[in-house]
């Protein structure tokens, strides 16, 4: 339970510093690691949102040089 809090508060301070996008928990649908546990490797995180607009908003925001 206290990986998938850690990765939630690192999903919104990404969204909220990289791409100044204001992310709510119930905006979340669904959320989990990709691949086997491993010690020495990060595993990929994904990320599912309720509405297609949050989705939409985001990729905007990925084509927008800073």
């Amino acid at each position: 339970m206290e990986r998938k809090t850690s990765d939630t508060m690192f999903v919104k301070d990404l969204l909220d510093c990289v791409f100044n996008v204001k992310l709510e928990d119930d905006d979340i649908d669904k959320m989990y690691r990709l691949g086997r546990l491993s010690d020495d490797k990060t595993r990929p995180l994904l990320v599912g949102f309720k509405s297609v607009e949050m989705k939409e908003k985001i990729i905007t925001n990925l084509r927008n040089p800073r």
